[in-house]
């Protein structure tokens, strides 16, 4: 008699609150099939908003600020990701554009890995795509998307080389 069928491609995961941190736990592991398969897991987790909040609320998005320079190009993927699914929601989007990861996300532009750019690029347009707020005293979350608007802006004009797409030009 076998028992129930398993998925290699996820890590094992804790019942109730206690998932989220198991999870960001595993992702400083050495090893990195094991914070792949926490990364996949992680994704799965995020699409609830109650487990997004306590990744937010809990501080873990620091913590992939590691991950974005991983040897692994797979785990830098995914990490991508599993960002992208998360700036899905308000509150993940608002902890995003006021933490210190906005940086090291714009060194993966040059990332070797073009599963990792295309990623990348999917996470920072759910952040130019920000609903228009009325704004409010004190700033905002327009006053952060005007914010994240003018670094991007800069960013591309100081540090990107745009290069001619068509042979010969």
């Amino acid at each position: 008699m076998t028992g129930p069928p398993t998925n290699c491609s996820r890590a094992p995961v804790a019942f109730g609150r206690r998932a989220v941190p198991q999870l960001f736990g595993e992702l400083r592991r050495p090893e990195a099939e094991v914070r792949l398969r926490a990364l996949v897991s992680l994704c799965g987790l995020m699409r609830d908003p109650e487990r997004m909040y306590q990744a937010v609320r809990g501080g873990f998005l620091e913590q992939l600020k590691v991950l974005f320079i991983d040897e692994d190009p797979s785990v830098r993927t995914k990490t991508c990701e599993l960002l992208h699914l998360m700036t899905s929601h308000s509150i993940s989007r608002q902890a995003l554009l006021s933490s210190s990861l906005l940086p090291a996300l714009a060194l993966l532009m040059d990332d070797s890995s073009s599963s990792c750019r295309s990623s990348l690029l999917l996470v920072l347009k759910c952040l130019a795509r920000l609903p228009e707020v009325p704004v409010r005293r004190g700033g905002g979350e327009c006053a952060r998307r005007r914010c994240f608007l003018r670094w991007w802006s800069s960013f591309m004009t100081e540090t990107w080389q745009f290069r001619p797409m068509l042979p010969g030009s």
